[in-house]
């Protein structure tokens, strides 16, 4: 959601649903008047996103589909693609085919190995304002003496990347 301004009212694609917890957002991000679409391979993962869901009062908003979205989505003229799969390069074509002009595509990578495939693939397409970012969380320790980061090794690191279709890029 961040960085591709989905608002109320939208047409959200979104790619590789786990568990739900970015479709909530992008369900309550849409409101009752947009709607989301998701898209997994297991219908385990379907299932529990399904119920997570539910219990949030969102399911009316979002349609769940079991495929594979590297071969294509039928959505057209959305206004954001969001993907968390291992390997969010091989949607960026199903990506720009389902994006409006200047429409969004996010995708979140582990590795640097992965943004830099995907951010290839962004490039070889229709997509301008290509930008990367890593996402870090790091413990903090607060104590009388003063706060400062923790010195053990970093919990998690994560890349975002982000593009915007446009219609050439001259």
């Amino acid at each position: 959601m961040w960085n591709c301004d989905v608002k109320a009212g939208d047409s959200v694609v979104e790619v590789g649903a786990g568990s739900g917890a970015l479709t909530i957002a992008l369900a309550q991000a849409v409101g009752p008047n947009g709607r989301v679409v998701t898209y997994d391979l297991l219908k385990e993962s379907i299932d529990v996103a399904r119920r997570n869901l539910a219990d949030a009062g969102l399911e009316s908003r979002v349609q769940f589909k079991r495929g594979d979205a590297r071969d294509g989505v039928e959505e057209r003229d959305v206004d954001a693609f969001l993907v968390d799969i291992p390997d969010p390069w091989a949607v960026v074509k199903p990506g720009s085919d389902a994006l409006r002009p200047c429409g969004h595509f996010a995708s979140y990578s582990p590795n640097v190995e992965q943004l830099n495939r995907t951010v290839q693939a962004l490039r070889a397409g229709t997509f301008v304002e290509i930008r990367s970012i890593e996402v870090i969380e790091r413990e903090i320790v607060a104590q009388e003496s003063g706060t400062r980061p923790a010195f053990a090794p970093l919990g998690h690191t994560g890349y975002l990347t982000f593009g915007r279709k446009v219609l050439d890029t001259f």
